[in-house]
């Protein structure tokens, strides 16, 4: 799943199948009996619409995977910042996994933020109510300004910080 905008660089690769999304279009499939929904969500690369243009599109992606014995609810931010179109798209929905892309990533000496930075987390938790929330996109390259321990200081028990590489297993009870 991609947005049109990467597709020209995907197809480059040996993909086999790449199916393209646009905002809040919907894909659906079920494996095994499991039955999963990807929406692609509104992402916006920076708070100056002008580098949000020049970024290009991108989305972000809310997942809901069905078991016969639950409905998970995940969501992928990718690289946005709190604008409008994503807060208006998350309004009124909660989410079981938050996975925000972190690190207040800027470009060059500009002054804008490209991805979202603790604050913008903030935001995003007060909506969604998260149960578990895993950052990533922090720390690995220079133009990441903003360290993740920022976001550690709020000793929230919801938010699980991974390193490179590191794994975890979730456990998400009903409510």
């Amino acid at each position: 799943m991609t947005h049109t905008n990467a597709l020209p660089k995907l197809r480059r690769t040996q993909a086999l199948s790449i199916t393209t999304l646009a905002w809040h279009q919907r894909h659906q499939l079920t494996i095994r009996g499991i039955h999963i929904t990807i929406e692609a969500m509104p992402a916006v690369h920076g708070v100056n619409p002008l580098s949000a243009w020049f970024a290009g599109g991108v989305n972000g992606y809310w997942l809901s995977i069905a078991t016969p014995q639950a409905v998970r609810s995940f969501y992928v931010t990718g690289d946005t910042v709190t604008a409008t179109p994503v807060l208006q798209a998350i309004q009124g929905r909660s989410v079981d996994v938050l996975i925000p892309n972190m690190g207040a990533a800027k470009q060059g000496s500009w002054i804008m933020c490209l991805t979202l930075s603790a604050a913008m987390l903030k935001m995003l938790k007060e909506h969604l109510s998260p149960k578990v929330t895993i950052p990533v996109h922090f720390g690995t390259f220079e133009h990441y300004v903003e360290p993740i321990a920022k976001v550690a200081r709020w000793h929230d028990d919801t938010i699980q910080i991974l390193a490179p590489g590191q794994r975890c297993q979730l456990t998400i009870e009903s409510t």
